[in-house]
């Protein structure tokens, strides 16, 4: 085999891996979101954590209903990989998937994200 033969052949291979890893990662991201689609308003904060399990973040937000926040800590859509901070510990970030509740720890406001 010759040497640009080889030099191609390896090419072909990092595409192929670096292909198959975007779609692993795009399917493993998908999951929550696709969970989250079965929640419905009204249900209880029992089946959002059955479903999706413990969120990466909890608020009392305003007047002190809780609000769960799932996603990550660290912002990568930004020039750099800085960490999110909610504003003021108010609520969930606007990119995560989000739940809001009532005093009755019932689902009043899922918040999906677009991405």
């Amino acid at each position: 085999m010759t040497r640009g033969k080889k030099v191609a052949l390896v090419s072909f291979g990092l595409v192929v891996i670096c292909v198959l890893t975007a779609l692993s990662l795009k399917i493993v991201n998908d999951r929550p979101l696709a969970k989250a689609r079965q929640i419905q308003v009204g249900d209880s904060m029992e089946k959002v954590r059955s479903l999706l399990g413990s969120p990466t973040a909890a608020y009392s937000g305003f007047l002190g209903y809780p609000s769960w926040g799932y996603g990550s800590r660290l912002n990568f859509d930004s020039e750099s990989p800085w960490v999110r901070f909610p504003f003021l510990g108010i609520g969930p970030d606007p990119n995560n998937l989000a739940f809001y509740f009532d005093t009755s720890s019932n689902v009043v406001r899922i918040q999906i994200p677009s991405r």
